[in-house]
């Protein structure tokens, strides 16, 4: 695995499963070889109305 790659990482959802969910493999931390991921989701946000956030 190297960065950039994506994979499939187990995370905790909120009614306490643990389901295999897509992450961007950011970077690799010594001294063990962790990385550091970022969750991908296929849901897109609502965006801000015009004059609020």
């Amino acid at each position: 695995m190297n960065e950039g790659d994506l994979a499939l990482a187990p995370l905790p959802q909120a009614d306490g499963q643990i389901k295999n969910r897509p992450v961007v493999l950011l970077r690799r931390l010594p001294p063990f070889g962790d990385f550091l991921v970022c969750g991908i989701s296929t849901q897109h946000p609502t965006p801000p109305t015009r004059g609020g956030l």
